[in-house]
């Protein structure tokens, strides 16, 4: 008799809806709701159930989901590898479900077609010398962004989060700054020696985290100056891409150590460059 009430307990505890369900897979990982990684996922869970729709749970539910997750890739405009990112935090509170209120749902994730890598575009060593001048020229904090972004593959929102606890001076005096905190993957946790324009970096950079951490878009500004100072053609992710292109040659082991990558598997991410 106790072990039918525990059933009929839980019962009356399972989500209603789908939404409810992804609250509860929340509460269970006991995640942060304002972590960037977290948000990344709540909107990835709106895209899906936007093709599902936050249904009441019952017995047509994996259908409606199977349908929806279909529909969602056939209409989908961005690459495989972004449909598969998408879909797979859904999928993963969509089984947990599943496990812990026996819905016995089995659902297959739609087929998605190969991902074919665009080439990468990186800055000329000749840009890259320009880029150099001139915010050597500008000397703000935007240059301070920019001259860091090249030598340590840094994006807008890592400088966004930084301290003054994250620049530090060794004990012969060279520059480092560390990159700590939430970060999108554990390797990118890092230390990066400053080589160009340390002294700008060090002056300017807790202006640049603090600017570029107020604005909706991180990215906007900097990409702004990139695009008038040296090309159109450029964003900021290029200033990563070059990073990583100028060191082709070098141990992969410090590379990543610098740029913040993955070891393994470091040969086939050169071949995108």
């Amino acid at each position: 008799q106790r072990a039918w009430r525990a059933v009929q307990e839980a019962k009356k505890r399972k989500p209603v809806t789908l939404g409810q369900l992804w609250k509860e897979y929340l509460d269970e990982r006991g995640v942060d709701p304002e972590s960037v990684n977290v948000k990344k996922a709540q909107t990835r869970w709106e895209k899906i159930i936007s093709y599902i729709g936050d249904h009441v749970i019952n017995e047509n539910t994996v259908d409606l989901i199977q349908h929806g997750l279909d529909r969602y890739v056939e209409e989908a405009t961005v690459t495989p590898a972004s449909i598969r990112r998408t879909m797979r935090e859904p999928l993963a509170a969509f089984r947990f479900a599943s496990r812990r209120y026996r819905y016995n749902w089995i659902i297959v994730p739609p087929v998605v077609g190969r991902h074919q890598p665009k080439q990468k575009q990186v800055l000329t060593v000749e840009d890259q010398r320009e880029l150099v001048r001139v915010c050597a020229r500008d000397n703000d904090w935007v240059s301070a962004a920019l001259l860091l972004m090249l030598q340590g593959g840094m994006m807008p929102s890592e400088i966004a989060r930084l301290t003054p606890d994250n620049l530090l001076h060794d004990q012969h005096g060279d520059f480092y700054v560390t990159v700590t905190g939430e970060t999108k993957t554990a390797a990118r946790k890092r230390v990066i020696p400053v080589v160009i324009g340390a002294e700008l970096i060090e002056g300017k950079l807790l202006e640049a985290a603090r600017r570029i951490g107020a604005v909706k878009v991180p990215s906007a500004t900097v990409n702004k100056r990139l695009k008038e100072r040296i090309g159109d053609q450029y964003t900021v992710h290029c200033l990563r891409h070059t990073l990583k292109n100028n060191t082709i040659g070098i141990d992969s082991a410090v590379a990543a150590a610098i740029g913040g990558w993955k070891v393994a598997g470091a040969n086939q991410v050169m071949m995108a460059y």
